[in-house]
This record gives C-alpha cells, sequence and structure tokens, in this order.
C-alpha cells in the first residue's frame, strides 16, 4: 500500500478509531424530532432495547458514523433499498436490503413480498386459526401428522374475520361411516369420508358402530396437557383416570381427576391414579418412569405408559465456574446464567460465550447468547412480591460495547454537558497528567496533577509564554465528558472507566477482532546539563522513582504495556490474553522502543516487558465468576515542551597587541567574558537572565578599549588581577563545561500495537470444544487452535484438527483472477499453473489504462491442491517474509485467508527508488513480489510476482462518476423546509483540490473556473475504491426542483467540458404531508382482540398523499415502527393491531418519500369477547298466527336462518330485531338452520331445529 494512501488511513484511522459499526453496536437513546432535522442513517447506534437498526429516518447523532447517512428518507438513497426480506420462512414486507443481509434472510425486489412462499392465507389448525403466510403453517402443522398443508391453508381467506369462521369446522367429534370410526374434526369429516356422520364431542368406542377398543394405550397429545387414552383405532379419549361419561360424551379437562401430583418427601410426585396433568399448575404430560409404572393400578399395568410430570426442574447442572450455579432445584419458567469464565472488566477469555439455562416443563435446557459474545447474558432475582415464592430470571440481550469505544470520541462524548463543579479540573490524571510540568509537580501521586498554585499563571508557561493551565483544564474537560459518557445509566452495566489510560472501555468485550485500534505512541523528555551529569525526565517520567532536583530519574512509558494491554483486551478478541482452555498468546500486542544506537548510549533506555510476560495473574484470575451480572479520540502519549536554552560566547578580538597594555587587555577581557558566562550559565534558568546578559555586554564593550583606558599607573596594579581573573574564568569554564552549560533534551518514544489475538499455533485442544463445553461453536473452535477446523455435521458445529497440521511446506501461491479478468490473459509461470513462479497480464492483450487502479489476487493451497489459510505480503522488492511491511489486501492488517484480493492505487507523484511504495506507476511495468506464510509459520523462501503494463499515454481524460454516483439518488425528493443538504459524489480519480477539484453551479454548461461552489475532495480511494467529493448544497427551495451541474479536474489539469451529469442533479423540494382522518374512534367491539387502524394523508413529496403509516402504542415515533400492513402505494392506510381491551391510545405517523412526517394519536375503547353467543332456549310459540319459533341467547346478538340448509352468516334471513337476547321467526313445517352472531363477531355453531 503506497505512502499516500498509508497516511490517510492513519489520519483517518486517529479520528475514526472509536467510532466503531459488529456490531453491530454503538449507542445513543433515540429521540423523536422534527422531519426537517431528520437524516436516514444507513445503521443506528445501539439502544439497550437492541443493537443499531439499519435504514433508520432519526436525527443525525443517532447515526452510526462507519455508516453513510444523508438528509433525505431512506428510500432515497443508494444504501437502503426497500424489498421482500425472507429469513426463516417469515416474509417482511418493506425490509432495508442491508438489514436483510445482516439477519442472513433472502431479499427480493418488490416491498409487497409477492412471491409463492410468501402468500397470505387462513391456517385452520385444531388449537386455533390464523392469518399467516404459507410457509409459517406448513411449519405449524408439524405437530399433528394427520394433518396436510393443502388441507389447513387457504389463501382465498385473508381476512381474521373469515378465517375465524374457517375454525368452526375444526369442531372435534366421532366421524362414523360404512368403513371407519374416527375422532377427528367437523371439516375433515364432510370432506373426506363420504356418507359419514359426524357425532360432535363423542368418544367413538362409546359408539355400537365402531369397532374398537377403548381406554387401549395411553399417550400425551400434542399441544395439551394431559395423558389420554386412545382406543385401539388411534383415537383419543378421555384423560387416564377420569371416569367415563354413560353416554360416550369426552369428559371436559376441567371435570376430570384430580390432582396430578402428590406430594413426598419435599418433592412432587406424578399421582398413579391421575393424568389431568395442568400446566398452569405446574405440570405436563410426559414418558412414564419405572418408579411410576410400579404403582399404577393393576389392571392398567399393560396399558399406561405415561404420567404426569412437575414442570419444576428438581436437579440442575452444576459448575465450578459459576458459584450460583450449584445443582440445586429450579422452578419452572425460572432461568439463570453460565458463563465459561470471568466476566466483566474487559477480562472475557477468548472463545467464551454467555448462556441462558432455562428449566421449562421440567428440562433444564441451555440456551446459548449470540456467538463472539454480540449479546451477553444478565440476572436478576425477582422477589416474592413480583413472582410467588421469588425465581430468578435471565436473559440474553446485546452487548453494547461499541458505545462504550464510542463514548472515547469528541462526536459522542461532545453531546454531553459538565456542571461548573466538573470543569476546569487539573488533576484528572490518564493522559492529562502528560500536560503537567515536571519542575512544578508538587505532590508524588503520578496519577494526579498537583502544581504550586501560586506558581500555576506566572511561571507555567511554555516557551511562547501560554499558561499551560487552560490546555490541561481543557484536556480534563475532554476525559470528564468522556467519563461522563461511560457511566451514563443508559450504559450502565456495559461499560468501564479504564483509570489507567483515561478511557471507556467495554465490560464485556466482544469476540472480534475488528475493534482493536492499532498503534499508539508514548514520548518521554530526557535532559542533562553539562558533560558529566546524569540525563534526568521532564516530561512523561514515573513520578514514584526517585525525584532529583532537576526532575525524575526514571521515565513512565516503559511501564504502561501491562496497562494499555488491559485495555487493548477490553476492546474485544485483542492484544496478549488467555483462550478459554488457559492458552496465552502474545502475538496480539507488541511493544517497541527506539534503537539504543540512536541515543547514543546517553538517555537512560529501559527494554519494554515481553508481551509473553504481561501477565502477572494467572489463568485461575480469568477462569470463574463469583456473581452473575446484573440486569441493567484515542488521544497521542507524544507531548514536547522541553526548553532549551543555548548561550552565545562573544567572539573574541581580532588582534592581540603583546605589550603589556595588550596583554592585561586580553587577559581582562578574556577572564571577564569567562567569568560573565558562568554567571550567565547560573542565571539563565532563573529571572536575571536579562541582567546577566547586559552584564556580559558590558564586559565585552570594556574589553573593546581596555587597551587605550589603561594607564602605565595602573598598569602595575591591574595587571596581575587580570592573570587572577583569567585563571578564574577559566576554572568556572571548566566547572561549566562539565556540570552547567551545554543544555541537551532527547526524547525517547515508546510504540505500543494493539492488534488481533491469535490462537495458539496447536491443535491439541480441538476435541474438548464437544466435550467440556455446553456448545461447540465456529468461534470457539477456532480460539481453541490455529489448527482446529469447525465443519458442520447435520446442523453441529464438530471441531477437528486441521489435516495441514503435519505440513512442513510452505503454501502454494497460483493466480487468483478478479473479475471481471478470468486469467485468459495472464502468462503464468510454469505456464502449466503459475504456481510458486507468478503471472503476468499479456501486454499484447491487457494492458492497464493510465491512472486506473487495479485489483489483483493471489490463491494459498496446500500440499494436497486444496485451500490452505495464509497470510500475505506483498514488495517492491525482492524481501524475506519477515522483511516485508506491506499486507496483501485491503486492509492495513494481515488476517488469515486462502484467497487474497487487493487493489494496487495509482502513484500520482513520483515512488522514490529506495521507497516500498504499493502503488502503480504509469507508463511501465510494474513488478510486485509475494510471500505468504501459513500456520506452521512455514513461509515461501522464493518470491512469487505479480507483473503488468501500465499504458504510456498521458492522462487526458476527466474525472468520471461511477456507481454509485452521489451519495443521494438523482431526482430524490427533499424534506419540506430543506434549504441545504450535504452530498458525495464518486470519481473514478482523485480531484486535486490544490487546483480546483469539482466545482458545482446551479448554471448549466457554465466554465469551470467561473463555477462560484467547490467540493471537499479526497487524495485517496476510501469508498468502494472511489474517491469522493462532498459539498453542502445551499440554496434548496420547497416544492421546486432544484437543479446543480458539476464539473472536476484531476491532477493532470483534466477538466470536463459538459455537466456531469449532462441533464444535471435534481433534488425536488416538497410540501408538507398532512394526515386528514384516522379512526376508529368511541367504543370499538372485538371478538379476537384486534382492531383496523385507518389513516388517510395528503399532499405530501408526490402530492398526493402517498407515504408510508406507523405506529407504536408508547408514543410517536418510538421502537418498535410498527408498520401498517397496507401502506406506501397510495393516501389511504390501514392494518390490524393486536390490543388488550380498555382505552387505547395508539400514537400513529406517516412519512412521504422526502421523509416529512405527520403525526396523529387515535384514540378509542376496545370492548373484547371471544366467546361466541349460545342457544339456551328454542320452542314454538303457538299463541301467535301463525305459529313463531322463538330463540333465546345468553347475550345480545343477531340471528339469521335458512331452510333450505347450511349457509354462511350474512346470507341468511334476519329474525326479528339485532341486539337481543330474544329472536323469533315464522314457524313452518321444515327444518331450520340458524346462526347467531354477536357484536364482537363471535359466530355462534351452527344449530339445527327439525319440525
Amino acid at each position: 500500500m503506497g505512502e499516500t494512501l498509508k497516511r490517510f488511513l492513519k489520519e483517518k484511522a486517529v479520528f475514526m478509531i472509536f467510532v466503531l459499526i459488529c456490531a453491530i453496536f454503538t449507542i445513543q437513546l433515540i429521540q423523536p424530532v422534527k422531519a426537517e432535522s431528520k437524516v436516514c442513517c444507513e445503521k443506528t447506534v445501539g439502544t439497550v432495547a437492541g443493537p443499531g437498526e439499519y435504514c433508520v429516518y432519526t436525527e443525525p447523532g443517532n447515526c452510526d458514523s462507519n455508516y453513510e447517512n444523508s438528509p433525505v428518507a431512506c428510500e432515497q438513497t443508494t444504501y437502503c433499498g426497500t424489498g421482500c426480506c425472507v429469513v426463516d420462512g417469515d416474509c417482511d414486507k418493506n425490509t432495508p436490503k442491508s438489514t436483510c443481509f445482516n439477519f442472513k434472510g433472502a431479499w427480493y425486489p418488490g416491498i409487497e413480498c409477492d412471491i409463492p412462499r410468501c402468500q397470505i392465507g387462513c391456517c385452520a389448525l385444531p388449537g386455533g386459526c390464523s392469518v399467516v403466510e404459507e410457509a409459517v403453517c406448513a411449519e405449524a402443522i408439524e405437530g399433528y401428522e394427520a394433518l396436510r398443508l393443502a388441507d389447513v391453508f387457504n389463501p382465498s381467506v385473508n381476512s381474521e374475520l373469515q378465517c375465524q369462521q374457517e375454525c368452526l369446522s375444526m369442531e372435534e367429534g366421532c366421524c362414523v361411516s360404512t368403513d371407519v370410526c374416527k375422532f377427528t374434526s367437523r371439516k375433515d369429516c364432510n370432506n373426506n369420508f363420504a356418507g359419514s356422520q359426524f357425532f360432535k364431542n363423542t368418544i367413538c368406542s362409546s359408539r355400537p358402530d365402531c369397532r374398537v377398543t377403548g381406554q387401549h394405550h395411553t399417550g400425551c397429545l400434542p399441544g395439551r396437557d394431559g395423558v389420554y387414552w386412545f382406543d385401539s383405532a388411534g383415537n383419543r379419549e378421555n384423560i387416564y383416570g377420569t371416569d367415563y361419561d354413560p353416554n360416550g360424551l369426552v369428559i371436559p379437562k376441567e371435570e376430570s381427576c384430580d390432582p396430578p401430583l402428590l406430594s413426598s418427601g419435599g418433592k412432587k410426585i406424578p399421582n398413579p391414579d391421575c393424568g389431568n396433568c395442568d400446566y398452569s399448575k405446574g405440570s405436563t404430560c410426559a414418558e412414564a418412569d419405572g418408579a411410576f409404572l410400579a404403582r399404577v393400578p393393576s389392571q392398567y399395568e399393560d396399558k399406561v405408559s405415561n404420567m404426569c410430570i412437575s414442570l419444576d426442574c428438581e436437579d440442575t447442572i452444576k459448575s465450578d465456574k459459576n458459584s450460583w450455579m450449584k445443582g440445586q432445584p429450579r422452578k419452572n419458567a425460572e432461568s439463570w446464567c453460565e458463563y465459561e469464565g470471568s466476566v466483566g472488566d474487559g477480562k472475557d477469555l477468548v472463545g467464551s460465550m454467555h448462556y441462558r439455562h432455562l428449566c421449562e416443563d421440567g428440562i433444564e435446557t441451555i440456551e446459548p447468547c449470540d456467538e463472539r459474545r454480540e449479546s451477553i447474558c444478565v440476572q436478576k432475582f425477582l422477589p416474592d412480591n413480583v413472582v410467588e415464592g421469588g425465581l430468578d430470571a435471565a436473559l440474553c440481550r446485546p452487548n453494547l460495547y461499541g458505545s462504550c469505544i464510542a463514548c472515547n470520541s469528541e462526536e459522542y462524548f461532545s453531546k454531553y454537558e459538565l456542571n461548573e463543579s466538573e470543569k476546569n479540573k487539573i488533576d484528572c490524571g490518564g493522559e492529562c497528567n502528560l500536560l503537567c510540568q515536571e519542575d512544578y509537580w508538587a505532590g508524588t501521586d503520578r496519577d494526579k496533577c498537583e502544581v504550586d498554585e501560586a506558581l500555576l499563571n506566572e511561571i507555567w508557561k511554555d516557551e511562547d509564554g501560554n499558561a499551560y493551565r487552560k490546555e490541561l483544564e481543557e484536556c480534563c474537560d475532554n476525559q470528564a465528558l468522556r467519563k461522563k459518557c461511560c457511566s451514563d445509566e443508559m450504559l450502565a452495566g456495559d461499560c468501564y472507566w479504564d483509570d489507567d489510560v483515561g478511557l471507556c472501555a467495554p465490560e464485556f468485550p466482544p469476540g472480534t477482532s475488528d475493534t482493536c485500534f492499532g498503534e499508539f505512541t508514548c514520548t518521554e523528555v530526557w535532559k542533562k546539563t553539562g558533560a558529566i551529569k546524569d540525563w534526568w525526565c521532564i516530561e512523561n517520567c514515573d513520578h514514584s522513582s526517585q525525584a532529583l532536583s532537576e526532575g525524575y530519574k526514571e521515565g513512565r512509558c516503559n511501564t504502561l504495556s501491562t496497562e494499555w494491554n488491559n485495555y487493548c483486551r477490553s476492546l474485544g478478541d485483542c492484544g496478549a490474553h488467555f483462550n478459554i482452555e488457559g492458552e496465552y498468546t502474545s502475538t496480539g500486542f507488541s511493544s517497541g522502543g527506539p534503537d539504543p544506537a540512536e541515543l547514543n548510549g546517553l538517555v537512560p533506555f529501559v527494554e519494554l516487558e515481553d508481551p509473553e510476560d504481561l501477565e502477572k495473574v494467572k489463568f485461575d484470575d480469568f477462569n470463574s465468576q463469583d456473581e452473575p451480572i446484573e440486569g441493567k479520540d484515542i488521544f497521542s502519549l507524544a507531548y514536547s515542551a522541553g526548553l532549551a536554552y543555548s548561550i552565545k560566547m562573544p567572539e573574541l578580538a581580532h588582534e592581540f597587541a603583546w605589550d603589556v597594555g595588550d596583554f592585561f587587555a586580553a587577559f581582562w577581557f578574556l577572564g571577564a567574558t569567562l567569568a560573565a558566562t558562568f554567571i550567565v550559565s547560573l542565571a539563565v534558568e532563573g529571572l536575571t537572565f536579562g541582567v546577566a546578559v547586559l552584564e556580559m555586554a558590558t564586559f565585552g564593550a570594556y574589553a573593546a578599549t581596555a587597551k587605550e583606558a589603561i594607564t602605565p599607573a595602573l598598569s602595575a596594579v591591574l595587571e596581575p588581577l587580570g592573570v587572577v581573573l583569567f585563571w578564574v574564568g577559566v576554572a568556572w569554564l571548566i566547572l561549566c563545561i562539565l556540570f552547567f552549560c551545554g543544555e541537551e533534551t532527547q526524547e525517547v518514544t515508546y510504540t505500543f500495537t494493539c492488534g488481533p489475538w491469535e490462537p495458539p499455533n496447536s491443535a491439541n485442544d480441538c476435541e474438548k470444544c464437544m466435550t467440556e463445553y455446553s456448545k461447540c461453536t465456529e468461534y470457539k473452535c477456532e480460539s481453541l487452535g490455529a489448527f482446529c477446523k469447525p465443519e458442520n455435521q447435520n446442523g453441529e458445529i464438530v471441531c477437528l484438527k486441521d489435516e495441514n497440521i503435519n505440513d512442513v511446506t510452505p503454501p502454494i501461491i497460483e493466480p487468483l483472477p478478479i473479475l471481471p479478468r478470468d486469467g485468459s490473459t495472464f502468462i503464468k509461470t510454469p505456464v502449466s499453473s503459475g504456481r510458486m513462479g507468478g503471472y503476468e497480464f499479456d501486454p499484447a492483450k491487457d494492458i492497464i489504462p493510465v491512472y486506473t487502479p487495479l485489483k489483483i489476487g493471489v490463491k494459498t493451497l496446500g500440499d494436497g491442491g486444496n485451500g490452505e489459510y495464509a497470510k500475505c505480503k506483498i514488495s517492491r522488492f525482492h524481501k524475506d517474509y519477515d522483511e516485508m511491511t506491506e499486507p496483501f489486501g485491503d486492509l492495513d492488517v494481515l488476517s488469515w485467508a486462502y484467497e487474497h484480493e487487493m487493489t494496487i492505487p495509482v502513484a500520482y507523484e513520483a515512488i522514490p527508488a529506495d521507497e516500498d511504495r504499493i502503488e502503480i506507476t504509469p507508463g511501465q511495468l510494474n513488478t510486485f513480489y509475494v510471500r505468504c506464510e501459513n500456520r506452521n509459520e512455514r513461509a515461501n523462501d522464493i518470491d512469487y510476482f505479480i507483473k503488468f503494463t501500465v499504458e504510456d499515454s498521458p492522462d487526458t481524460q476527466a474525472p468520471v462518476l461511477e456507481d454509485p454516483k452521489f451519495s443521494i439518488l438523482n431526482n430524490a425528493y427533499i424534506p419540506y423546509g430543506t434549504t441545504e443538504i450535504k452530498l458525495s459524489i464518486y470519481l473514478n480519480e482523485p480531484a486535486d483540490p490544490l487546483i480546483g477539484g469539482c466545482k458545482y453551479s446551479t448554471t448549466s454548461n457554465q466554465n469551470y473556473k467561473n463555477m462560484p461552489n467547490n467540493f471537499d475532495c479526497s487524495p485517496v480511494a476510501t469508498y468502494q475504491n472511489l474517491y469522493p467529493c462532498t459539498t453542502t448544497l445551499t440554496g434548496l427551495q420547497n416544492n421546486k426542483d432544484n437543479v446543480f451541474y458539476f464539473k472536476c479536474r484531476d491532477k493532470n489539469n483534466n477538466i470536463n467540458r459538459d455537466d456531469i451529469p449532462a441533464e444535471g442533479y435534481h433534488l425536488r423540494g416538497s410540501i408538507p404531508l398532512e394526515i386528514t382522518d384516522s379512526g376508529p374512534s368511541g367504543t370499538v367491539y372485538s371478538n379476537i382482540g384486534e382492531v383496523e387502524l385507518t389513516v388517510k394523508t395528503k399532499e405530501g413529496a408526490e402530492k398526493d398523499g402517498s407515504s408510508t403509516c406507523y405506529y407504536n402504542p408508547t408514543g410517536f415515533f418510538n421502537t418498535p415502527m410498527i408498520i401498517f400492513s397496507n401502506t406506501g402505494l397510495s393516501s389511504v392506510h390501514s392494518t390490524i393491531a393486536p390490543l388488550d381491551k380498555g382505552s387505547q391510545k395508539i400514537y400513529t405517523w406517516c412519512r412521504d418519500l422526502a421523509g416529512n412526517e405527520d403525526t396523529v394519536k387515535i384514540e378509542f375503547v376496545l370492548e373484547s369477547d371471544s366467546e361466541a353467543p349460545e342457544i339456551i332456549k328454542l320452542y314454538e310459540d303457538i299463541s301467535t298466527t301463525p305459529s313463531m319459533l322463538h330463540v333465546s341467547t345468553d347475550e345480545p346478538a343477531t340471528c339469521q336462518y335458512s331452510t333450505e340448509g347450511r349457509f354462511n352468516f350474512g346470507t341468511g334471513i334476519d329474525m326479528s330485531v339485532s341486539e337481543t337476547t330474544e329472536h323469533e321467526a315464522e314457524w313452518g313445517s321444515t327444518v331450520y338452520y340458524v346462526l347467531c352472531q354477536d357484536r364482537f363477531n363471535n359466530l355462534s355453531p351452527l344449530t339445527i331445529i327439525y319440525p
């Protein structure tokens, strides 16, 4: 990678290092804001309720800065197209593509999911009916062996009301035909057994025309709690232990035997005389064990094979690593956490996971939280006043590690405010201590800056006279803001404050290396005065070391390795750390100091701790947890402010007279000068510096006239004095040189690198993945050793030893063509394969266009010819693998892979001959050399070359827009009231900002130099290998087509002649969206607790009211934002909302294509009743002429009848008055078929009345 690109990426890394996506997972509390201030976030930061969401229209501060955002509705962006997402059989309409891919779903164009697998219909099961997708219904019938999808799924019925009517056909009873007796549904009987009779709620063994034996055997029935008898034909009968009805009717569960469990020795045991298990009371049906069968009545010994068991778990799994898991009994529905080692404070072991144990139906199950600690297990005790008897409750919730890291970024911590008592501190510690002036450090605690307040504003200044206090206060204010963000109640339990480094860290590091932050430096400043005095530390010193009068004896940087590795480790699978088996590797963290030779052997230099020795604690300190988790910008260390004074000696006289006067004058002059120099050397550190200089100047001036000023009379007296002064001066000069003069300062810089943790180079622990842990996962397997290979076998991960573990040969390298190239234009060496030699782009067929980045690739193979994981490097020179510095790949880190791709950027400036920059040089043959190393640490001994020729012609092409061209779609609608908007365009080459770059105008075909507005263009490719240019388009107007025209100039002065795009870039101003009507209101009646919500809209972006509507029962714009089922295509919107009965406030809002929004609160009272009206009396009233059929119902209802046979309600003849309990119809000598329906649309069974 070229130095230009490296410099850019490093600068970008410093700014962005803690603002990360995996997430994942950065977090802020989303607040509703006005539409005009919102943007479309490709991904938001997380919330306590869950990780960040994709494609959300919200305020800018809620966007994850690692992703795109634009101030338009998401439908207007290139990164949030919507369609149909199919995940695990569920079909989600109007789903952003990125969201679908994130959940590993299949995405289809079209927001309505109009594909066969997503068709909606009525799924009528014995346990109930519902309107669902076909795939969901197909999954649901797996518990019913006799049912086929075609029998229970009806795509022509897609309303809940019709579907509920369908359920009536599911009444159960005995179906009797000439050759079969079957206990089944009415529908099955009518449809599949010609000439059959259906006997509702009747046991088949009670029918004389059924040749079956009753109470033949027991069994458990899916969806029901009890132990049931079955007849010899497999038909269900009554609950075991219940007396049979003499008329053969099924005995209801509530009238069956009791109790299903008995108490014995403090435990609940099955009752051998009753199988009426009741889930709500703590029992369910299971296979009988020997102890139960020994107590079954003798007449049933060979018939009973099932029993009721307690839903509580009498014995649970023990764990030495979790003190709360002692194998104690747990209640049904009780849940608790399990960890595979220490958790919190960034200690989680590499490869470890969190688990949730659940006692369910008497069985303990283990549910792993998301792999790689993307979610964590939290546990809380629910006291007796919440749950009878109290119990533990646990859940897996998202790990909000990204939010902790984001708190270190000014973009996030600047949202917080400090009160007056929190501001202007100077003793905050951390990196701010580096701003303390060591000469005025009053305390001995190196973690606090304690200074002499009296000197702060007078002396504590830099060489330019600026007080350090202000800079220190700003540093401490920023640190306090970081800490405040870190301690936000929304992040409670997810983050901790690392005092050692003054940064916010995740409590629970994620199982990823994407968050490892790279490199930082620490610089000490050392000083000495005189030739033989020691050096002393004046900046970044260890204040706990011996304090000298001038400074401190030891520096601090060399002690930071452990502190920074601890922070590095908390960021993820980073640095030097243990895996779950206690294997410690240190290659993920490195530290280094200066070359001692460069310090001339003078400045004290302490060798840094070897990463192998960083851990002062034992693995046992990471291997257990005492309590469960209770449910609830990198800075530079290189400061240099050392002051150095240089004293310029006055020049000696060019002429000396050797007579007495001359001799005396010379001695006088030299002695005085030397004495003055000594005085200056003493005064230079204090306030007498100016006086000393004046004295020195006086002496010098006097010496210049000494010869003429001294008379012979004085000569005899002054000459001896001059000699004495001379020798005194010489003595002082010697002392000055040795102890006082010649002040020097020297910087000593230490570097610490936080990189991905690497597994041990072995396969010794692979099998433990399956035998020692609750669940073997890919992540856990890979953490156990570099040669542990996860493999999916029948849906389960097994961890195998890699077949290449004994491989002593280096990786075999071969060409990897990158589309659109297929390798046919490669000249390979050797010709047959290009393995272990190299390849060249055939200059006769494939010359690379000038100023065009090139994507190249190699593949690494093992001895068997299969892909082998390796790390590869690239260079312009012949070097050993260890000497190479540039990773082969588009990321600036080494990574394991067997297919390696990278893009080589273009060099837009000459590359020095000795500089190893991986960039393309135009107009010549470019040659690069690749070497790779496998997990056995075997690297190639010879280079693998890649050659290609680049056109020699000058660059005459102006910049070209490349897909996606714009961050906001051309012709996008923009929200009402938007006056300016940020836009990025993407070019195939850099536009040179030094000579204009890209510009825009609202006038078409304007001369480039006259275009008034500029873009900010990147010199390197940062987005899909394209060069972005960003600007703010201003002057946007409502209800108008705002048109802009762009032109760009590249480094070779090529300018677009025509506007790009030629037709202009359009942003369509909009008018407000308005909700004009909504419902329901008043009192609403529902038999299934569902209500149809309706909304009407007008105007908006498309001026026809077209918009998408959402609702939430807790507040406007709150999550989850529940989308209307019928919305998005017109101004009329509706959906069915499942609600509890009572007063309702439904917060509803609609959003158009531009992002305009309007809100309405729908208020009504819901009355719900799911019981159908029951006919309690019917008789013929002969007191009238003609006589009347009188029907009485147990609740107000509307009744209809027919004399022609079965009918659908609504097509029959009304009986007298609606919504009453008394109903009449004229009676005739024929059969009457009667249906009654209440106001909740509950429909009674068909009643047949014979004359």
